[in-house]
């Protein structure tokens, strides 16, 4: 496959960001080489007839959401249009080549051990960060600008201020310039949240870390996936990331019921409880950060309101608000409008009724253990980055369309093996989902809210 280079450099350079820290590739136009190399390979796939033009259900509804984004941008007047449209073609030609160029599972399993070990370098800077002695961070341009560390020693932040570095927190430092944030472990670029790399190492790491363990059942694939788990359960831990650890205790979770039934809910909820209990931060920075992303998603209604059809833009949420929304779905609805929202859930909406059927479909066709190994893991990282992206601003995120873009080219692969093997969108989907996101920011945001003391 010519696609597969370029495809699986695009994941690499998307997600670790090299250029940022490694100086012979900062004049280097990275993403435009290798997208150009991914499209070049995927058209060469096609006119050599290696690849048949076969659109997942996803990619179709992908597609119009994309071009809403465009329309909204084009007609919301912004200096940073040009880079906007950059960023959704650059996103554009990853997601249509990684839907597109898998139609065998071994072409698959290559994307997936890509994915496996860009995710277990995350976790191995994480946990390397951690574990290093911490010292001063100075905040070059004030907060929100870049860290360096003063060099001097610390445990806690009134050392700094003892040692006569002023405005500075204590702080750990580790590999490639990466620092935590509040002592919580992070990496950088689009991962600099704690809450980001929890999810990603769990999407992209844990559920293929488990595919690969369920389908060779190898004593070398259970030493070295007890290692891969451990070190990515390490890593999720050290970012004190609550919804990281709901989704870490998720995707397992979900396979354990798969084998043992209900009765896997109550032996797992026990130990689920003691790690939440161990890797959570409850205190009062954690609650003061909730009570921040109320007010976000509050004055995401407030845009809704005033621009229900277009919205106030792609990318321009914190040109109206001063954080971002904390919120991919109030996030869709406050740039993109009710359209955008609505097309948005049904990408996610299909991605996983894809993934769903598809194994119902294969659940007992005896040869396709390979295709349901895959299956499963997709099915646990789509649902529970459906269910973290409820509290990150994840709508654009190159995360969140790697894994869309693998539920898609799963479908092809199955459908390349079973052709009358489809999935479509209903009348009655498409209804339900309209209900479902009316009643979300209609009724279910306000009463919220108002509970919360926060409208």
């Amino acid at each position: 496959m010519f696609a597969i280079p370029g495809i699986c450099g695009l994941l690499i350079v998307l997600i670790t960001r090299p250029q940022e820290f490694i100086s012979a590739f900062q004049k280097i136009p990275l993403l435009y080489l290798l997208c150009g190399l991914a499209l070049l390979g995927l058209v060469l796939d096609w006119r050599l007839r290696r690849l048949q033009p076969l659109a997942s259900p996803a990619f179709n509804w992908a597609m119009l959401f994309w071009l809403w984004v465009l329309i909204c941008d084009g007609i919301t007047p912004s200096s940073s249009f040009i880079p906007r449209a950059i960023e959704v073609f650059i996103l554009l030609v990853f997601f249509g080549t990684l839907s597109l160029s898998v139609q065998r599972f071994r072409t698959f399993q290559t994307l997936a051990g890509t994915l496996l070990g860009v995710s277990l370098f995350l976790s191995f800077v994480c946990v390397h960060q951690s574990l290093q002695p911490k010292k001063c961070l100075v905040l070059e341009g004030g907060e929100g600008g870049e860290g360096v560390s003063s060099e001097v020693p610390c445990d806690i932040n009134a050392d700094c201020r003892e040692a006569g570095v002023e405005d500075a927190r204590c702080e750990h430092f580790g590999l490639f310039g990466t620092y935590s944030i509040e002592e919580r472990t992070r990496y950088r670029g689009q991962l600099h949240d704690p809450n980001e790399v929890a999810l990603t190492i769990c999407c992209l790491g844990l559920s293929f870390a488990l595919a690969f363990m369920v389908r060779d059942r190898r004593m070398r694939w259970k030493v070295g996936g007890g290692v891969m788990l451990f070190l990515i359960g390490l890593a999720v831990i050290r970012t004190g990331s609550r919804g990281g650890l709901l989704v870490m205790m998720g995707i397992p979770g979900s396979y354990l019921i798969k084998r043992y039934g209900m009765k896997a809910i109550f032996f797992g909820g026990a130990a689920g409880a003691l790690i939440f209990s161990v890797g959570a931060r409850s205190d009062s920075a954690a609650d003061e950060s909730t009570l921040h992303r109320y007010e976000a998603w509050a004055e995401g209604l407030s845009m809704l309101q005033r621009k229900p059809i277009f919205g106030v833009g792609h990318r321009l949420f914190t040109e109206n608000h001063g954080l971002t929304a904390h919120n991919s779905y109030v996030l869709a609805f406050s740039e993109l409008g009710i359209l955008g929202f609505i097309l948005f859930v049904s990408v996610i909406y299909m991605s996983i009724k894809s993934v769903y059927v598809g194994l119902k479909r294969l659940d007992k066709v005896p040869e396709a253990g390979v295709a349901r190994a895959w299956g499963m893991a997709l099915l646990a990282s789509l649902c529970g980055c459906t269910f973290q992206i409820s509290t990150l601003s994840f709508c654009y995120h190159p995360v969140l369309w790697i894994i869309i873009g693998m539920g898609s080219a799963w479908y092809s692969a199955v459908r390349y093996h079973d052709p009358e093997f489809q999935v479509r969108m209903t009348p009655r989907d498409f209804a339900t989902i309209t209900g479902i996101c009316i009643f979300y920011f209609a009724v279910f945001l306000q009463v919220f809210l108002r509970y919360k003391g926060i409208m």
